[in-house]
This record gives structure tokens, sequence and C-alpha cells, in this order.
């Protein structure tokens, strides 16, 4: 009979010795000391990738403070003092200089309120029900018309239709509670005299305006519309084909058959009219759109519109106010404009008027540049210039021992990606820019940022301040190269920080050292770890020939001990015999 191995383990036959632990423990004994050689090998690259991700995280705090200082609009820090805040309010741009003004409010911008003659009701008939229009003209000679359809034939509907036709009027319905006509219209234009306003309104009894549009042949298939109604086209429609087309959906659209009087009707040369309703007043062109379709068209007045008679008790007379423009003296110079935003008058200085002055009583309003806002943008780069030198050292030395969840300590200790990075920070700060100053500004230090000997950043306030309060336009140009838009891309004059930001993100790209580092620390996990497959996979294997070796073993042991007791026996049988 042939015994199982595993089953001889387990019973314990044999030689009675615990062969499965003892080749287990064989086992053991050949895996740790090249599973400990592998695992420590993980732990390494593992360690290494957490340092190279905070060598990352150290890169980009330290290009943070960088772009602090890198561009023009980074710079605008400017003190204001205004003797009479009551009068204007000023805000700054980059293009701001240092200087005091005398500003004087002569008059304010303001916009034409005009009021209607009074109505009884807000929904008062007007023009017996029927639609009219009212034509708004401005004082630069823009005429503009607003048809007020007949179901708003009233004081309330003609504020609507003002509103929405967006004409830069406002309309607004007030009960003033006297008389027997409580309700005025109240319009108000904008600021400025070339915004005066004058309506006239118009009861509809004149002839309407006739606009002729002709289409040219259709590109493609598509849609067009034509005063907003859609029509859909073939390609190689002709225009007189296209105009058929229009005609009829016109003809059935809202745009024709909820206003009495207007009417469409094609030409002899096949383009197509549209004859407007006297109540829609001095119409503006037809709106078109053809582009889906590829149709270009031509639109053109054939009829003038010609007025008709006044809505009785539709009139806008009674002026509240005029249009005026806003005037003042700054430094002893007039000036006027349509608003009470003064933006182009001082250049980068923009003041908004909302009050007069006194009789010879100006405003004295100081530009002062404010370098705190700046110095303090400075000292964000050297504390996070040290900040970076102090991390790199922790990466780069021992194992803090008395932490054990600490993964970055020592993590990079001989590492050459964090030696070189810490000496292009250092270069970051101490290089000197690539085309010398005329002002004598060619270098961080000179500025009063100053690497010690220790190699810890400093910033010497007193120089900063001097310097930048006596060549303030030196220290911007030394820092952003003078541009207001900074890109990482191609080869310009971008300041120190500028190109300090270009190369620290050409360091984190992709392709860069910390990246590609961590990738090739990553891969050679993956690796280590499938040599500890292997390796599990061979002690298996070992395990196994162990096993059987040692199953062999024990059943030759098992059987010597048979014959050893069955030779026993028989002679102590033989002896026995003998006795007798």
């Amino acid at each position: 009979m042939t015994i199982n191995p595993n089953l001889s383990f387990a019973l314990g036959a044999g030689s009675g010795v615990d062969t499965r632990s003892l080749a287990q423990g064989l086992v053991d004994a050949e895996r740790a000391p090249r599973q400990q050689l592998i695992q420590a090998k993980i732990d390494r690259s593992e360690a290494r990738v957490s340092g190279l991700g905070a060598l990352m995280a150290i890169s980009n705090n330290l290009k943070t403070a960088f772009e602090g200082l890198n561009v023009l609009g980074r710079f605008n820090s400017f003190s204001v003092f205004n003797s009479q805040p009551n009068l204007f309010s000023v805000s700054t741009t980059t293009a701001a200089k240092p200087g005091s003004f005398s500003i004087e409010v002569l008059s304010l911008a303001s916009p034409q309120r005009t009021a209607s003659l009074g109505f009884q009701e807000a929904k008062s008939d007007l023009n017996n029900g029927a639609a009219f229009s009212l034509s708004i003209s401005s004082a630069n000679g823009t005429v503009s018309s607003v048809r007020v359809g007949a179901s708003r034939s009233n004081p309330e509907g003609i504020v609507a239709a003002i509103n929405e036709a967006n004409l830069g009027i406002t309309a607004q319905l007030l009960n003033t509670g006297q008389g027997s006509e409580p309700f005025k219209i109240v319009l108000v234009g904008q600021e400025g005299e070339e915004n005066a306003f004058a309506v006239v309104s118009d009861d509809g009894s004149g002839e309407g305006q006739v606009q002729r549009i002709e289409f040219q042949e259709a590109a493609q298939t598509g849609v067009i519309t034509v005063a907003g109604v859609p029509v859909e086209v073939n390609a190689g429609d002709t225009g007189a084909v296209i105009a058929g087309k229009v005609k009829l959906a016109l003809d059935e659209s809202p745009f024709i058959t909820t206003v009495t009087g207007r009417s469409a009707f094609i030409n002899a040369d096949g383009s197509l009219s549209i004859r407007y309703a006297p109540s829609d007043g001095n119409a503006a062109d037809t709106r078109f759109n053809g582009s889906n379709a590829g149709v270009a068209a031509t639109v053109s007045k054939v009829a003038d519109f010609v007025p008709g008679n006044k809505v009785a008790g539709v009139s806008f007379e009674t002026e509240l106010k005029s249009a005026s423009n806003a005037v003042a003296r700054i430094d002893g110079l007039t000036v006027t404009r349509q608003s009470n935003s003064l933006s182009d008058v001082i250049p980068g200085i923009s003041v908004d008027l909302f009050g007069v002055s006194g009789a010879n009583q100006p405003a004295t309003l100081n530009i002062s540049r404010d370098l705190k806002p700046i110095e303090e943008k400075v000292k964000a780069l050297v504390d996070a210039f040290n900040d970076a030198a102090a991390d790199i050292a922790i990466l780069t030395g021992k194992k803090n021992p008395d932490d054990p969840e600490d993964v970055f300590s020592g993590s990079l200790q001989a590492d050459s990606t964090a030696r070189s990075l810490l000496t292009r920070f250092r270069q970051l700060v101490t290089q000197t820019a690539s085309a010398r100053s005329d002002s004598g500004l060619n270098a961080l230090q000179d500025i009063g940022v100053e690497l010690g000997r220790d190699g810890r950043l400093s910033l010497n306030t007193e120089k900063f301040n001097r310097e930048a309060g006596k060549n303030f336009d030196g220290m911007v140009n030394l820092l952003t190269g003078g541009l207001s838009f900074q890109s990482t891309s191609g080869e310009i004059n971008r300041g120190l920080a500028g190109q300090a930001v270009k190369d620290l993100a050409d360091l984190m790209k992709r392709e860069g050292p910390i990246v590609s580092q961590s990738k090739s620390a990553e891969d050679q996990i993956s690796r280590h770890k499938r040599e500890l497959e292997r390796l599990e996979d061979r002690m298996k294997l070992l395990l196994n020939r162990y096993t059987k070796q040692f199953s062999i073993m024990d059943t030759i042991v098992g059987q010597l001990t048979r014959q050893r007791e069955g030779l026993v026996g028989t002679f102590e049988g033989l002896a026995n015999a003998y006795k007798k």
C-alpha cells in the first residue's frame, strides 16, 4: 500500500518527526533574507516617490511666490488721498503715476427726464384702442420708432413697449395723486447732452414703409430667417424661389397675421417686398439671417413712412430735467464729458463724480506709490525659498527615528535630483538679468534680497524701500521685463520673476526631472513587487519538493523501524524457546 505523503504528515506516521513544519521552516529560512531585501527596495522606492511628491509641492510653492512678482498688474498699488470724498471717488490702474492734482467739480452729468400729459387710469384707452407708434429722436440725429400694439393701447402699454425697445430710455408710470388725470409717464434717458431726446406720437393714419429684399441663390440646404420667421430652402434655390417660400411663410406667421396693415408681395423681378403697417412708424431694416443655408440678401427701402396725426392725449413735452454734461476743472484745465466717470483725463486714474464743489473750493487728490503690498510679495518669495531649502534638508537628511509615520524625512538621502533642484533654486534668486539695465538694478540683491552664508534668503527692507522709491520702474522692469501678461512659451525677456516662473514650470512638466524620476521610482516598485511574486512562486515549488523528499524519507524510516521491531520480536521468541 502506498501512503499519501500529506496523510502521513497529518497522522504523524513514519518517523514521528513533524516533517511538514521542518519543510516549512527550511523554506521560510530561505525566503526571509531574499524577501526582506526586495521589500527594503520597495520601501526605499516608495519613500522616494513621497519625497519627489514633496519636491513637486515645494517647486509649486516657489513658483506661486514668483508669480506674485512676474506681471505689471501685480505692482498696481497706490495710496489715494482725497480731501473731499463727498465729491468724487478714485480708482487706479497700472498706467497711473504718482502725482498731486487739484479737482473742482463744476457740474454733474445728468439724464433728461421728460413727463407725459396726465391720464385718468393706468389702462385708459388711447387712439380709440388702435395701434400707434412713438417716434424717438436723439440729439445725434438718430430716429427710432416704437410700436404700441392695439392690445397695449394704454399708458401701461406705452411703458412696456418703450422699455422692451432697449433704446437707452427707461419709462415709468407714476401716480401723482393730483387732479383727475393723476397718472403720468416719466421717461429717463442716459447721461450727457448727446443723449437728449424728443418723443412724438403717431396715430397710424399715414402710410407704412415698404422694404424690398433681394435674395441670392442658396449655396446649401438649410433654414433662413426673415423677420424672425424660419424658412426652409434647398441648395440651388434661386432668389425668386426663395422669395416665394418666404412670402408663404410670412403670410402664415404672426408677424403679418397679428398686425393689421402689414403684407408681403412678390415683385416683377422676383424679389420680395414687405409693406409695414402705418402703426409700425419708421421701421428698422427687416432682420435677415441666411448663414445656415449660405444665402445672401440685400434689404433696401423703396417707400418711406408717411406720418399721420399725433395721438390725442399722448404728448411728452414737459421736460423735468434737461440732459447735461459733467464739467470739471483739473489743475486749471476745464474738461467736459458725457458721463460722471472721468476715466480718460488723467492716465491710469478714474474719477467718478457725484457732488458739486463749493465756490472756489477745489479738492486735492494725491496719488502715491504704496510699496507695502509689493514688499509683502517679495517677503513671500523670501519665505518660500527658505521653506524650500529647509524642506529639502529634511528630505535629504536622516530618517526621523521618533516618528515612524513620517514618510518624508530621509526619503531622498543622497538623491541627486533633490540636490540639483536646490542648486537651481539658488540660481533663480541670485542670477543676473540677461540684459543689463540703465537703472543699475540687475539682480534681486540690488533691491535688497540677499542670500546669506547659511543658505537662507533675507530682505533688507531699508534697501528695498530706498531702491523701489527712487527707481520703481527699474525694479518692475527687472522683475517683469515690462510685460503685463506672462506666457511660459517662447523666448522673450520675461524679467527675473517671469523667467523663474517659466523655469519652475519646465521643472514640473511631465518630461521634467521630478515627474520622470517619480515615474522611474514607481516602475521600480512595480518591478520589485513582481520579484516578490516570483520569489513566492519559487518558495511554493521548494516547499513541494521538500514535502515530497521528507515524505519518502519518513516512509523509509517507518519501514526500517517496523523491520527492526520484527527482528527484535523474532530474536526474543528464539531466546524464549531456548530458555524452555
